[in-house]
């Protein structure tokens, strides 16, 4: 099997020269619009090479032949449409048999040599963002790693959405944090602003929403059906191995089904996403919008505060969730 991309830069020249047949900026606009539509759609065919060329040949000859009547006709759109079929036409015998990923770590193992040129090139970018995320703000006192169904990480995170709630007004009774949404880990020693940046690049921000009893206790079985989660310490899991719920509390309690829990989370969490609907019937929703709601930003100060106390951050697997027979 062979990825074909065709380089975009010898479609342009060749659409833009059919566009300077016509002599009509009409044209070149709706060349632009083909380029940016349906290269990606027809060109990036995982086949054999001759079914690329028969693709190719399609798309390349309708248009020289046709493009000028299909400019004087009003049938514009269903010239495309047949266009569009015949290249749907261009099909092999491959398929996807199956997808798999996995996290790899990039770091100075891979730099055994370093282009020279390439380095020049780079290095007043370099700079630049070396002075931005270089800081060091704080000291972590072990690496803070994050795995299911409990880690150091998410613990920690969970932690940082409950601690927060004084800057808003906020008592929260627990918090959640989605692994998912964790993309780094932090090193043993210096904690600097694009490790934060690392840890929590998405624009997520610190949401607070309320949920019954009955609610956080349907919220909780779809952690562990999900394998864990980031859950604050007030949170107690026992899980199945096969990922059902056997029995949870909130701050050393039964969970009251009629009682009503604030809850601190991240807003992409709190819609019900990251296979956590129950958070969808929430109700008193606070959604934070500035930069400085950020989740990045709320780690950040977390961290400074705890440099300002002399302190450094800490977390550990302490049987917030448990799996049991």
């Amino acid at each position: 099997m062979i990825n074909v991309i065709v380089p975009l830069r010898n479609i342009t020249r060749q659409l833009f020269f059919l566009s300077s047949v016509t002599q009509k900026s009409g044209a070149k606009l709706l060349l632009f619009f083909l380029l940016e539509r349906l290269c990606p759609v027809f060109f990036r065919i995982y086949a054999d090479f001759n079914a690329f060329k028969a693709c190719y040949l399609v798309f390349f000859v309708y248009f020289r032949k046709n493009f000028m009547r299909m400019m004087r006709k009003k049938g514009i759109i269903m010239s495309l449409t047949a266009l569009m079929l015949a290249m749907s036409a261009c099909t092999t015998h491959y398929q996807v048999s199956g997808v798999s990923r996995t996290r790899l770590l990039i770091d100075r193992a891979y730099d055994g040599r370093i282009d020279d040129a390439t380095a020049r090139f780079m290095q007043p970018f370099t700079m630049k963002v070396d002075s931005l995320v270089s800081p060091v703000v704080g000291k972590a006192a072990m690496p803070l790693e994050t795995f299911r169904p409990e880690s150091p990480l998410s613990n920690l995170m969970a932690d940082v959405l409950v601690w927060s709630g004084k800057d808003y007004g906020e008592k929260p009774d627990f918090g959640v944090y989605n692994i998912g949404g964790i993309r780094a880990s932090l090193a043993k020693g210096d904690i600097r602003i694009g490790d934060i940046f690392d840890v929590a690049p998405f624009e997520n921000k610190v949401c607070f929403v309320t949920l019954t009893g009955e609610k956080v206790t349907e919220l909780l079985g779809q952690i562990a059906g999900r394998g864990g989660e980031g859950i604050s310490k007030e949170v107690r899991i026992v899980m199945t191995k096969d990922k059902k719920l056997k029995r949870a509390t909130l701050q050393g309690k039964e969970i009251i089904p009629t009682e009503k829990y604030r809850i601190a989370t991240v807003d992409y969490v709190s819609h019900g996403n990251d296979g956590m609907p129950a958070f969808k019937s929430s109700k008193d929703r606070n959604e934070l919008t500035e930069e400085k709601d950020l989740t990045r930003m709320v780690l950040m100060r977390y961290v400074k505060e705890c440099t300002a106390n002399g302190k450094m951050l800490e977390s550990k697997v302490e049987g917030r969730i448990i799996v049991e027979e």
